[in-house]
């Protein structure tokens, strides 16, 4: 049986809420649990259930392997988690897998993912944080072999169906952009972009939201 240990912590930043997070740890002594990748690369995960969606972002690291599973139902239907995997001798060995330490059913956490550094974005955008669906994304920071919690992040302008978190990138270290697939701004579900930068210890929206759709009136050359 391997031992697996719960991280679970919770912080308030300023008006920024930080919810914590979940970390579960494949013990080194153990058997690794994901096979190794065969001659078709892809690397296989036997505890893998009907609907996980394990796959639906990835981001990677010289040293590991981030992939989203947004329809894990291990804390909640459709709660989400991500999976997190270091190279092996035989190929990819999973490391740990990390929850929101507040899953909901229906977030999607990992439906989205980002990394810089050290730092990374989920994005969980069926989050219900001013709505149904409005969305959220979660920032952490890698301490060690664990994830530490930095903020939760949700749109000023949240609202029901939103999907904040849709898709996440970082700028830089200190800017995130957070795409909102279903904000309604300009018409139903026309979208929107966020921008969020570090100030001091907390991670604040820095631009209004910015429409996604067909821009009307003069426009620069290359842009539609």
């Amino acid at each position: 049986m391997s031992l697996v240990y719960r991280l679970a912590c919770a912080l308030l930043l300023g008006h920024i809420a930080t919810t914590g997070c979940s970390w579960f740890e494949v013990d080194e002594d153990d058997p690794i649990d994901a096979a190794p990748a065969g001659e078709s690369g892809r690397i296989d995960v036997p505890a893998l259930a009907a609907g996980d969606e394990f796959g639906t972002a990835v981001a990677a690291a010289p040293d590991f392997l981030a992939v989203g599973a947004p329809g894990d139902d291990r804390q909640g239907s459709a709660a989400g988690a991500v999976h997190f995997f270091v190279p092996t001798a035989e190929g990819w060995g999973e490391a740990g897998v990390l929850t929101a330490a507040d899953p909901r059913s229906g977030d999607r956490f990992g439906a989205a993912l980002a990394l810089t550094g050290d730092l990374l974005a989920v994005g969980a955008p069926g989050r219900d944080q001013g709505g149904s669906a409005a969305g959220s994304v979660y920032l952490y920071r890698r301490d060690g072999s664990a994830w530490q919690p930095v903020a939760a992040l949700f749109a000023p302008d949240g609202a029901a169906g939103s999907r904040f978190g849709t898709s996440v990138a970082f700028v830089d270290p200190g800017r995130l952009a957070i795409g909102a697939s279903g904000h309604d701004g300009n018409a139903v579900s026309a979208g929107a972009a966020y921008l969020f930068a570090a100030e001091a210890d907390e991670w604040v929206p820095v631009l209004q939201p910015m429409a996604i759709g067909r821009r009307r009136g003069p426009q620069r050359p290359g842009l539609r």
